[in-house]
C-alpha cells in the first residue's frame, strides 16, 4: 500500500492547472438550469459519482473528495447543484474536460440531452488509449489475507483487478490492478505512519499496476494468500466502473485506517458500476476489509472464487506432504545439490525423489525471495529446476485450499458469562468491536493469531455493575519456528482492567508487551514462551506508576471443533509486588457465529489469592 507505482497514463499537469483556474474563476453560467433540472443534482447516481454524503443532522452535503481539481464550482465540494451547473458550463466552454470526466459527461448526455447536445465534440485520445490498453472484460475483487507476523496486515487488504478478454488463455499476466492507499513519504516512521493514518494525516490516492506486481508484493514478498472474487458485472457495469476510475487518477482523498480506507473506496467504485447496490451505506463507521467482501458476497455480486496461495503456503504444503525423513532430505538438498547423488536419495522411488526436489526448489525460492541470490544459490536453484523439468510428468502437490476468509465467523462479538470470582457470583456482558482471539472458531482465520480491538466488559455482581475491562488493542502472534523458519512470536496490549491491590479491587490502566518463541509439537498446536513487560498506572501502588518484567508461557491446543489454551503469566513489579495468573479456557464451536466457552483462572497476588470460574455464550454479528 505504501508508495505505489503508478504506471498508467495520467492526465497532464497543464490540464489540471487549467482546471484549477476554472475552479477559481467560477464562471458565470450561460446555460442556467430550471428548477426541475436543478433537482437532478440530488439524483443518487450524481451524488455517488461525486462522493457526496448527506449530513445525518442537516440537509447539507459534503463530498469525500479532498481535492479542488475534482470540482468545477468554487463550493462544489459542498454543493451538488452549483457543481452540476459548473460541469455543464465547463464541458461547453472547455470541451477537453469531457475527456477528464467521461463518466459525468455520459450521465449528463443521458439525463440532460438537450443541453448536452451543445457540448462540442471532442476526441479523447489518452482516455481511449488507456481503455484499449486495459482491454477489460471482467472485474475481480481481490482480498489479500493477513500475514501472522505483520501487524499492519492483520485486517487484510482489498483491491480490484481488471481482467482482459481471454484471461484464461493468458493467465493474469495482462491483468491490471487498481489499489487505494495512503501516500506516505519515504522517511515516515512507523509511529508517524500509524498516528497520521488514524487521524487522516495522509492523502489517499488510487494507483494502477500490472497484476503480476501485486502478486510479487503480496504473494511473494509479504507471504499473504490472495483470494480472487470474480464479480458478475455486466459489460455496461464494467464500462461504468472504468469510465469513473479514469476520473480518479491523481485525485486526493483523506485516508483513514478505520473508515475511509482501501476497502471503503472500492465499494464506492462498485456502487458506481452497479447503481442501486448501495454497498457504502452498509459501512457508516468502521470498514474492515473482510466485511466488505462479505457485503459484496451478500449482494450476490460474486460469480466464482479463486485461491492463490502465497509462496510460504505453497512451501509448507510441499513439506507437509513429505514423510519426516524426506522433509529433512529436502532441506539438505536445498543447501547442497550433491545430496541428489547420495544413496539416501538415489534409492528412492521416482515419485518420492521428485516430491523432495519440488520442496527443495520452493524452499530456496522462499528463503531467498527478498535477497539477491548468490551464484551458488542461483546454481542450486537452476539445477533443481532442471530436475523438475526433466520429470515434468510428475506434478507437485497442490496446496490445500482453506475455508474462504469471508465464510469465517463475523467480526463483532458479544457474550454473556455467568460465573464465580473470589466466592462472589457474577454476570459479565462483553462487546468486542473486532476481530478474533486465539481460541475463537478457527475456520476462515489464521491459527495462532489474535487481534482484538474495542472490547468492553461490564460485570454485575451482587448489587453493583462496574467496568471490568476495557481493551483498546490486544494482539498476539504465535509464529511457529521450525527447521527452515525462525520467526519471533510477540504480543502487545493497551487497555484497563480490574486488579486486586492491597486488598482493594481497582481499575488500572496498563500497557504490556512481550516477545519470544513458539513451536508446533503437534500439527496445529502451539507451545510458546515469551519475556514480557508491563507498565501500569495503579492508584493503589506507592508511586501510582509501576513497571514489571515478567514471563508468559502456554500451550494452545486445537481439537476438531474446539480449541483450548492453558497459560501461566508472572510479573515482578519494581515496588516488590508480584502476580501470577494461571488461566485455562476452552471454546466449543456451536456454529459459524456461536460458541460456548469455559473459563477457569487462579490469581496469586501478594495480598489476595482467588479463583474464578465462568461459562459464556459468544455470538458474532
Amino acid at each position: 500500500m505504501r508508495n505505489p507505482l503508478i504506471i498508467l497514463a495520467f492526465l497532464s499537469c497543464s490540464i489540471f492547472q487549467s482546471h484549477a483556474e476554472i475552479n477559481q474563476l467560477s464562471p458565470k453560467s450561460k446555460y442556467q438550469l430550471n428548477n426541475e433540472q436543478r433537482q437532478l443534482a440530488f439524483d443518487d447516481y450524481w451524488l455517488t459519482l461525486l462522493y457526496y454524503q448527506k449530513s445525518d443532522y442537516t440537509d447539507s452535503y459534503e463530498s469525500f473528495v479532498d481535492d479542488d481539481r475534482f470540482f468545477f464550482a468554487t463550493d462544489g465540494k459542498f454543493n451538488p447543484v452549483t457543481e452540476l451547473q459548473a460541469n455543464i458550463d465547463t464541458f461547453i466552454e472547455k470541451p477537453e474536460f469531457q475527456c477528464t470526466f467521461p463518466a459525468r459527461t455520459k450521465w449528463l448526455v443521458k439525463h440532460l440531452p438537450n443541453i448536452a447536445a451543445q457540448f462540442p465534440q471532442v476526441e479523447c485520445s489518452k482516455y481511449n488509449e488507456w481503455r484499449e490498453k486495459l482491454n477489460t472484460e471482467s472485474v475481480v475483487l481481490v482480498y489479500a489475507a493477513s500475514q501472522l507476523n505483520s501487524p499492519s496486515s492483520m485486517y487484510g487488504h482489498t483491491f480490484i483487478r481488471f481482467d482482459p478478454y481471454d484471461v484464461e488463455k493468458h493467465s493474469t499476466y495482462l491483468s491490471h490492478a487498481i489499489n487505494f492507499g495512503a501516500s506516505v513519504p519515504e522517511n515516515a516512521s512507523n509511529f508517524s505512519y500509524a498516528l497520521r493514518g488514524l487521524a487522516g494525516g495522509y492523502p489517499g490516492r488510487f494507483a494502477t499496476n500490472p497484476y503480476f506486481e501485486k502478486i510479487k508484493e503480496y504473494n511473494r514478498a509479504e507471504n499473504r494468500d490472495l483470494w480472487e472474487y470474480k464479480l458478475n458485472l455486466t459489460a455496461d457495469e464494467v464500462d461504468r466502473m472504468l469510465t469513473h476510475v479514469w476520473e480518479l487518477q491523481g485525485i486526493n482523498f483523506d485516508y483513514y485506517f478505520f473508515d475511509e480506507n482501501c476497502s471503503f473506496r472500492l465499494l464506492e467504485l462498485i456502487d458506481v458500476a452497479k447503481p442501486g447496490s448501495k454497498l457504502v451505506k452498509q459501512f457508516p463507521g468502521v470498514t474492515i476489509p473482510i466485511d466488505t467482501v462479505r457485503a459484496v458476497r451478500d449482494a450476490s455480486l460474486i460469480s466464482e472464487v479463486h485461491y492463490r496461495p502465497s509462496i510460504r503456503t505453497d512451501l509448507e504444503n510441499q513439506l507437509d506432504s513429505l514423510p519426516k525423513e524426506h522433509r529433512a532430505l529436502a532441506i539438505h538438498l536445498s543447501n547442497d545439490i550433491n545430496v541428489r547423488e547420495s544413496d539416501e536419495f538415489t534409492q528412492l522411488a521416482r515419485e518420492e525423489k521428485q516430491a523432495i526436489v519440488h520442496a527443495a526448489y520452493r524452499l530456496i525460492r522462499f528463503l531467498h525471495n527478498k535477497d539477491e541470490r548468490s551464484k551458488a544459490v542461483a546454481s542450486r536453484s537452476f539445477q533443481l529446476l532442471k530436475m523438475i523439468r526433466k520429470e515434468s510428468d510428475i506434478k507437485s502437490v497442490k496446496p490445500k485450499r482453506p475455508l474462504r476468509p469471508d465464510l469465517g465467523h463475523d467480526t463483532t462479538m458479544y457474550s454473556i458469562q455467568l460465573g464465580e470470582s473470589n466466592e462472589h457470583a457474577f454476570a459479565d456482558f462483553t462487546y468486542r468491536a473486532s476481530y478474533h482471539d486465539l481460541i475463537d472458531n478457527i475456520p476462515g482465520y489464521g491459527n495462532g493469531m489474535s487481534l482484538n480491538m474495542g472490547e468492553i466488559v461490564l460485570r454485575a455482581s451482587e448489587d453493583t455493575i462496574q467496568l471490568q475491562k476495557a481493551e483498546f488493542i490486544d494482539i498476539t502472534s504465535l509464529s511457529v519456528r521450525n527447521d527452515f523458519m525462525t520467526p519471533m512470536s510477540w504480543m502487545a496490549n493497551v487497555g484497563a482492567q480490574r486488579q486486586w491491590t492491597h486488598g482493594d479491587d481497582k481499575l488500572v490502566a496498563r500497557v504490556s508487551g512481550g516477545a519470544g518463541v513458539s513451536y508446533e509439537p503437534v500439527k496445529f498446536d502451539r507451545v510458546f514462551l515469551m519475556l514480557t513487560g508491563r507498565l501500569e498506572y495503579n492508584q493503589g501502588l506507592e508511586n501510582n506508576f509501576s513497571v514489571a518484567p515478567g514471563v508468559t508461557t502456554g500451550y494452545l491446543r486445537t481439537w476438531q471443533n474446539s480449541k483450548s489454551i492453558l497459560s501461566v503469566s508472572h510479573y515482578e513489579f519494581i515496588d516488590d509486588q508480584s502476580r501470577t495468573v494461571y488461566n485455562f479456557e476452552h471454546n466449543w464451536s456451536l456454529s459459524k457465529n456461536h460458541s460456548l466457552r469455559l473459563h477457569a483462572k487462579r490469581s496469586v497476588n501478594d495480598d489476595v489469592d482467588y479463583d474464578e470460574f465462568g461459562v459464556s455464550w459468544r455470538g458474532f454479528f
